[in-house]
């Protein structure tokens, strides 16, 4: 038994020493496992701004070719320029200032000029954005490789505690399977010591030559017999039924 309860301890031990391992790596996988999601909610969160942006990049860009043309029809057709009026060919000197005067005329030129200029500011600015959107993304897309070789590598440890744990929780049960084994046959020789105190307790002392068997009263015998049994049944000695007293032995 001592042996068997040293051997146990040797297991248990080394248990504990394979289970404090792999708490500690379960909680670097707990930590990886968390950074990935980060990583992964905010990499969603980049796409969705890169396709709201996206949109917005082709509505400046139409918004340019709109103007773009308006320029260039209004370059071509003399719009933009002081002088006869494209719509009625009134000279300078003969328009009227409530018709088509020539400040107004440069001024719807120069209008355009600064759409065109505040709609390329709008766009620059939103190209950077989109340009550190993109950065980010890299950034987010690296991280995401670095945290998903992390916790390959660490449920690869965690699998290898698992391993070196399985055999000595098979050895454990092994032993605790033995050490009941012994406990149970410890307990029926200490029921069979128990057993003897009793017969020896209560058999009467006689002379150095005991008298023959015909003196003995056959009552108390079956008495005595009737004890041992209940005693016995007490202890769950499987015998106790087949209990008899020989006076003649």
């Amino acid at each position: 038994m001592s042996r068997l309860d040293n051997s146990i301890q040797d297991h248990t031990s080394e248990i504990d020493s394979i289970l404090e391992g792999r708490a500690g790596v379960a909680t670097e996988h707990a930590s990886a496992t968390r950074t990935y999601s980060s990583y992964q909610s905010r990499l969603e969160e980049v796409h969705e701004l890169i396709a709201r942006f996206s949109l917005l990049r082709a509505k400046y860009d139409s918004d340019l070719e709109r103007l773009e043309m308006v320029r260039e029809a209004g370059s071509l057709l003399g719009f933009f320029r002081p002088g006869v009026c494209v719509f009625c060919g009134a000279q300078v000197e003969h328009q009227a200032a409530d018709m088509h005067s020539a400040e107004e005329i440069t001024a719807f030129g120069n209008s355009v000029l600064a759409e065109i200029q505040k709609t390329n500011t709008l766009r620059e600015d939103l190209l950077i954005t989109l340009s550190d959107l993109r950065a980010q993304e890299e950034r987010l897309q690296s991280g995401i490789l670095r945290s998903t070789n992390a916790i390959q590598d660490l449920r690869q440890r965690i699998n290898a505690f698992d391993e070196d744990l399985q055999p000595q929780r098979v050895a454990i049960q092994e032993l605790m399977s033995v050490r009941s084994d012994i406990e149970g046959k410890l307990a029926t020789h200490a029921q069979i010591e128990k057993l003897e105190a009793l017969q020896a307790a209560v058999q009467p002392e006689g002379p150095e030559n005991p008298p023959t068997s015909s003196s003995v009263n056959d009552k108390v015998l079956v008495e005595l017999a009737g004890a041992i049994k209940e005693v016995l049944h007490q202890w769950s000695v499987p015998i106790a039924d087949s209990v008899t007293y020989d006076k003649f032995k």
